[in-house]
């Protein structure tokens, strides 16, 4: 039986999105930004699926971006906020040129930003367990000269607010706080961050990449002011993703060429991706009670399954996405794991496959603080909605044989 449990780095593609693509593969083809008929048709399309992904997020259509996917909306996110910002070189500081007294610290680079206070905005947080794509943007803002301040989480992969809420002043420019870790499943308590960002009048960013779909999501009422969506997590095609920018939100653009998406992501529009990602967005909407509760008892039948039949099984992580499990297995290699489960046919992996080919013990489990042998024996399963119990019964199965092998070849 071959079983797929790593849908947290990718899931199959809809066959109703799929359907929807088709005709733009081969029909209606033309370039949206055209004048023609033809293209028009494709831009039609392109508007539909742009409401469609902003229905699942409880935004307007008008505040959808497309992108290449989450690492393209992360980056601009992160790196939009900081270039729109005015650089202000230390010179300027030093001579006053923005006003008198409206500058209270010194600056050895272009650092910050002017904000309409006349305030400099030089400090962006953000958490220790971001998805790469945030933490390299992060490192870039600070090449600028931004202050990057790393929020620590417990044990459990749940952020320390108390750290967001005594180090975000009027200073800081961007608060960028994932919704749910993409290892662990933690979820955060993204609506609480939120005010304390809009409270010290900074903006608030949050990767909702791996919660999109998954669990229930409103910009509205959660306070986001940038979020961040990928299609290929949800059952739609690979390589389209999209920023959510509340309107009044001002970000510069990362890339530059013919203007397309309100000239923040200029390029050809990739018809066929985008009205898939639209589609499957609205699928994943009007399924998401059932799919929530479905995947919520299959998650506890698969935990309770490992518990039962095999020792030495840790849990990793709390108030947990309904579709992952980080579990760990006493006196076993989770990468020697891994190769014994892909030889019966069953796909699950050791951590995110976005950063799967760097060497060295996962980020996220290292900042939780994990003991060094629970790290090297943690595996993520992952389920979808196509996801069988049949499955979860073979996986369960399969792994204690392989657990159980491997302790004894260790214990020889």
């Amino acid at each position: 039986m071959q079983v797929y449990l790593d849908n947290a780095a990718s899931t199959c593609l809809d066959e109703e999105a799929m359907r929807e693509m088709m005709p733009f593969l081969r029909e209606t083809y033309a370039n949206p930004s055209g004048a023609c008929s033809f293209s028009a048709k494709a831009r039609s399309a392109v508007e539909k699926a742009r409401e469609r992904v902003a229905g699942l997020i409880g935004a307007a259509g008008d505040e959808i971006v497309f992108t290449s996917g989450g690492t393209e909306a992360d980056n601009m996110a992160i790196l939009g906020v900081a270039t729109e910002s005015v650089s202000v070189p230390k010179m300027a500081v030093q001579q006053g040129i923005f006003g008198a007294g409206t500058v209270t610290q010194d600056f050895a680079e272009p650092s910050g930003s002017l904000g309409k206070s006349g305030r400099v905005h030089n400090k962006i947080i953000t958490s220790k367990i971001e998805h790469p794509a945030v933490l390299e943007s992060c490192k870039e803002a600070e090449r600028r000269g931004y202050t990057i301040l790393y929020a620590p989480c417990d044990k459990n992969g749940r952020i320390d607010i108390s750290f967001i809420k005594r180090n975000t002043d009027k200073s800081t420019l961007l608060v960028s706080i994932m919704t749910a870790n993409n290892e662990l499943g933690t979820i955060q308590d993204i609506r609480e961050i939120a005010g304390i960002a809009h409270e010290a009048g900074a903006l608030f960013h949050t990767d909702a990449v791996q919660a999109a779909g998954h669990i229930p999501l409103n910009v509205r009422e959660s306070g986001a002011d940038l979020l961040s969506i990928s299609s290929h997590k949800l059952h739609g095609p690979k390589g389209i993703g999209a920023l959510y920018v509340r309107r009044g939100v001002k970000i510069a653009p990362v890339s530059f060429g013919g203007g397309q998406e309100k000239g923040l992501r200029s390029g050809t529009l990739n018809v066929p991706s985008i009205v898939g990602f639209g589609k499957a967005c609205e699928i994943a909407r009007e399924s998401m009670e059932q799919t929530v509760s479905d995947m919520a008892r299959m998650r506890e039948y698969f935990i309770d399954g490992l518990k039962k039949s095999i020792e030495g099984v840790h849990i990793n992580g709390a108030d947990s996405l309904p579709s992952i499990v980080s579990v760990s297995f006493d006196g076993i290699e989770g990468s020697s794991l891994l190769i014994e489960l892909d030889m019966r046919g069953i796909c699950c992996s050791t951590g995110s496959a976005c950063s799967a080919s760097k060497e060295g013990p996962s980020h996220v489990l290292l900042t939780a603080g994990l003991s060094e042998e629970r790290i090297r024996g943690a595996m993520r399963f992952s389920f979808s909605k196509y996801t069988t119990y049949e499955e979860l019964d073979h996986t369960v199965k399969a792994v204690g044989e392989c657990v159980e092998r491997l302790r004894r070849i260790r214990n020889i």
